[in-house]
């Protein structure tokens, strides 16, 4: 997920940014990596590229080229539907999660029932047991750029 200014605010985007004599791919092991000409007016951090214009991108990494100034962060939101992976039991309740029922997965991989009532969005408890991210379908409640001023 990148941030990038449009005026006063932050923007969201599942898109990696454009530029000019480089480019962003993930990995085998499922690390975002920046690959960049020796030339490339790319800089992560306030630095060039290395010579041989390889580097894993970790959260909140700052990445410029020209004016235009972006933010990698490796938070993701929760994934909401039904459930068909391996036996698990929701963080919350510690009930199991049977197959084929709404369930919802945390960005640290924690499992949670998604019916009536959702142990997700519970009210009383509003973050994951596992990692303390507030429970919240919008990416309000996790990083952003204005942090770090």
């Amino acid at each position: 997920m990148w941030f990038s200014r449009r005026g006063p605010q932050w923007w969201l985007s599942g898109e990696s940014p454009r530029v000019p004599g480089a480019a962003f791919r993930r990995a085998a092991a499922g690390q975002l990596c920046a690959l960049a000409a020796a030339k490339s007016p790319l800089r992560i951090n306030g630095q060039g590229v290395t010579a041989t214009g390889l580097r894993v991108l970790v959260h909140k990494d700052q990445v410029q080229f020209g004016d235009a100034v972006y933010h990698y962060t490796s938070d993701t939101p929760p994934v909401s539907g039904p459930y068909s992976g391996p036996a698990a039991k929701c963080v919350r309740c510690r009930a199991a999660i049977d197959g084929g029922s709404p369930a919802v997965q945390c960005a640290c991989g924690a499992w949670f029932h998604h019916g009536e009532p959702s142990c997700f969005l519970y009210e009383k408890s509003p973050a994951c047991p596992a990692c303390h991210r507030p429970t919240s379908f919008d990416m309000s409640a996790y990083w952003h750029p204005e942090e770090e001023s």
